[in-house]
């Protein structure tokens, strides 16, 4: 049961990198970029550009924490 709560907040905790890392592009995009020096709009573009493939938490590369892979072990 222990393992099955440590898995869970491990997956829980990917998860919500994974939700904050597609909201990134979105929060970007909204705020008043345009209000800010040419330097630093400059600097957001490879941000923007980072931000549209969501980041992960993985067990090498075999497993992505998520709450959809906490679901599949669980089965």
């Amino acid at each position: 049961m222990a393992q099955l709560v440590h898995l869970f907040v491990f997956c829980w905790e990917g998860q919500r990198l994974i939700d904050h890392s597609l909201l990134m592009h979105d929060k970007i995009y909204s705020s008043t970029w345009y209000k800010i020096p040419i330097k630093s709009q400059k600097l957001l573009l490879p941000v923007l550009k980072r931000s549209l493939r969501p980041k992960s938490l993985s067990a090498g590369g075999m497993f992505i924490f998520s709450l959809q892979g906490f679901t599949t072990v669980k089965k």
